[in-house]
C-alpha cells in the first residue's frame, strides 16, 4: 500500500510540475526559417603612416 501511495505521489508531483511550468510533451509550433543576413563587402583599413606632427604619444 505504501508503494502505491509513493508512486501516486510521484506521478502527481510530475504532472503538477508540468502543468505549472507550461511544459508539454508535444507542442504544435510553427517553425519559421529565416534567411541569414547578406554580408556586405569588407572594408580594408589603410595602414597608419605616422607623420612627424602626430607626436610621439600617438598610436600604440
Amino acid at each position: 500500500m505504501k508503494k502505491i501511495l509513493n508512486r501516486l505521489l510521484v506521478v502527481l508531483a510530475i504532472s503538477s510540475s508540468c502543468a505549472l511550468s507550461g511544459c508539454t510533451l508535444y507542442e504544435d509550433v510553427d517553425t519559421e526559417i529565416n534567411k541569414r543576413p547578406q554580408t556586405t563587402p569588407t572594408v580594408d583599413p589603410l595602414p597608419w603612416d605616422p607623420q612627424p606632427e602626430d607626436g610621439t604619444q600617438t598610436g600604440h
